[in-house]
């Protein structure tokens, strides 16, 4: 190999390994013991999808004055409430945010959606899925980003089909990204990423952080959705599993940093 394609090589590789790092999550301080939650079903819809085709796959984020909510409603459309959590039918859902896919855009013209809020220094950011390969785009204070912020694997990885279902967290001073993603055999498990601005992530290089379930298990087939926060010095997530027979349940897991 001569001396300007080795260089050429090394250059690839370094660019390759920018994407990828070994990270951990932060240690919580305190804890001790585990928690014991206790999940209550509201006896009806807190909000009516009226006019809509659905209103489904909500994300919350909180500010010292209210809280705001970002939901989709149809295949293609975000809007945007605010209140408490008592006051969701007092919404106004013609105010979308503009992060509807189209023409020539990179998100194509199927979806833009299952996304995930977080409030951080007075701004709001909005990391979403969209297209038929799903990729992650972000939107932020009134504007979208040009391409995705989390991009598909490259051939043959756990993730080359799709990168799907974002869910972010902020701690110490660093973005975690849980993520749902696709092989070519249409297998769905869960990775993580980070980053310092939100825009520019790293994927562990260990990904998938969650495998499949055993055979009868009822994530069998596929894992998504995640939603994870930390209480009592340690992480918790809460998933959605899927069976053979396309059944979605949901499950929790704990993780302790010490």
């Amino acid at each position: 190999m001569s001396a300007r394609a080795g260089l050429i090589v090394a250059a690839l590789a370094l660019a390759g390994c920018s994407r990828y790092a070994d990270f951990s999550l932060p240690v919580i301080p305190g804890g001790g013991g585990m928690v014991k939650w206790e999940w209550n079903v509201h006896p009806g819809p807190t909000m009516e999808r009226g006019t809509w085709t659905d209103v489904l796959n909500p994300s919350v984020g909180r500010d010292a004055e209210d809280i705001q909510f970002l939901f989709r409603v149809r295949r293609q459309d975000v809007a945007y409430a605010a209140g408490d959590f008592s006051g969701w039918l007092d919404v106004n859902l013609s105010d979308k945010l503009d992060i509807a896919p189209g023409a020539g855009a990179w998100e194509g013209d199927y979806i833009a959606a299952n996304g995930s809020a977080l409030r951080y220094t007075k701004e709001y950011f909005y990391w979403y899925q969209a297209g038929r390969v799903p990729q992650i785009g972000l939107w932020r204070e009134g504007s979208k980003l040009e391409g995705p912020v989390l991009e598909t694997g490259p051939r043959g990885s756990w993730d080359e089909r799709g990168v799907a279902d974002p869910y972010v967290i902020h701690f110490d001073g660093t973005f975690f990204m849980y993520f749902l993603g696709q092989d070519r055999a249409r297998r769905q498990r869960l990775g993580v990423a980070r980053s310092t601005d939100g825009i520019h992530w790293q994927k562990l290089r260990t990904n998938p952080i969650l495998e499949l379930g055993e055979y009868g298990a009822f994530d069998e087939t596929g894992l998504g959705e995640p939603a994870v926060w930390e209480s009592n010095g340690s992480y918790w997530m809460l998933y959605t599993g899927r069976d053979r027979k396309e059944y979605r349940r949901l499950d929790w897991r704990a993780r302790r940093m010490a």
